[in-house]
């Protein structure tokens, strides 16, 4: 079986932008982008010859970047969430990020993060996989980040039907970095409806407090007793009640280690996943306001409310501001390390 096949997918500046397709020996299938390392499609069999796509996201290029949509299927950096401020400190100096984000915070990286540029990808394949090495030089300076940052994420897609995304970074000056996947999901199959009839399960005792903006405080709240608790499985469409449903979960377990932390399912259609992450928290967002994103900026939305789910594993956001949170700063010398995987069945 060919498990790699690489397309020129379409043209940035002169350049060409390659979409890299995966394929395993149970008939999954994912669709890699070089332009903001996105995932355009992670699809399974649907019982009937064809497959379904469930990472929404567009058929064409010109979407993903000629107009704004929201992180779709994009890699998240330098950090993900928010950085209050937009600004730190770093052995006493102050940084001034771009303030892309509500309340002046810098949001995902910025105006133009790791989400907008173009990586340059190289795929290869072995006897229980297919993998696509993705590579990017972040300059110093970069929506104020400090530091040239090399970055690598690897994907992989293996013959257990795991979807892997593993990330590493090194820098020549301190900086801070904490990435992260903004891929929506929809076991359904994001063009057949949305996700309101999804189990979601999160290994979490507690959830971060957020301030009026959003942001992390710092405090710890136990989900006993709150709409937080997903320790158990619950139905999305009771978490979200028409509503954005959007909690940061402090994942159970420790940092650093590989462990389940989530699972996703249709019982009724025997469809779930699992994730598994080395990451200490979880961001949660149902989608709810998808068409927002569109509208807020006079364009149409191309999607209904809550067409996927986003899971995504980081570290504490704005940790770098709460010194009570373990630090996401980067030194000459060390090597970030963070490792997930997503495992289907259907």
């Amino acid at each position: 079986m060919q498990r790699v096949e690489r397309s020129v997918f379409g043209e940035l500046n002169g350049k060409p932008i390659h979409l890299f397709r995966l394929s395993n020996a149970n008939g999954m299938v994912a669709e890699l982008l070089e332009f903001g390392g996105r995932i355009k499609a992670l699809c399974i069999p649907d019982g009937q010859g064809g497959l379904d796509n469930m990472s929404v996201g567009y058929d064409t290029f010109e979407p993903y970047h000629a107009r704004f949509n929201p992180w779709l299927g994009a890699l998240l950096g330098r950090t993900a969430s928010r950085v209050t401020g937009a600004r730190f400190q770093i052995d006493g100096k102050t940084y001034n990020l771009s303030a892309s984000g509500p309340a002046g915070s810098n949001m995902h990286g910025g105006f133009v993060g790791f989400d907008s540029r173009v990586w340059t990808g190289e795929a290869d394949s072995d006897a229980t996989g297919a993998t696509l090495k993705l590579t990017y030089l972040s300059p110093d300076g970069e929506e104020g980040y400090p530091g040239n940052a090399s970055v690598t994420v690897t994907y992989r897609l293996d013959d257990d039907n795991r979807f892997h995304m593993n990330w590493e970074a090194a820098t020549d000056a301190p900086t801070i970095i904490d990435m992260s996947s903004h891929v929506y999901l929809n076991l359904n199959g994001f063009k057949n409806r949305d996700v309101m009839n999804e189990y979601l399960k999160v290994n979490a005792s507690y959830y971060l407090e957020k301030d009026a903006t959003g942001t992390p405080t710092g405090n710890f709240i136990p989900v006993e007793g709150s709409m937080f608790d997903l320790r158990t499985p619950k139905l999305l469409e009771e978490l979200s009640q028409g509503a954005v449903y959007n909690p940061i979960m402090a994942l159970d377990g420790e940092g650093g280690t590989l462990r389940e932390v989530a699972e996703v399912s249709i019982p009724e259609q025997g469809r779930s996943y699992t994730l598994h992450t080395t990451a200490r928290a979880l961001q949660v967002y149902n989608a709810y306001n998808m068409a927002s994103f569109y509208t807020s900026r006079g364009l149409e939305s191309p999607f209904a409310p809550a067409p996927g789910l986003a899971i995504e594993p980081q570290n504490y956001p704005n940790a770098i501001n709460i010194p009570s949170m373990p630090s996401p700063i980067l030194r000459p010398g060390e090597t970030y390390s963070e490792r997930q995987f997503f495992a289907f069945k259907w």
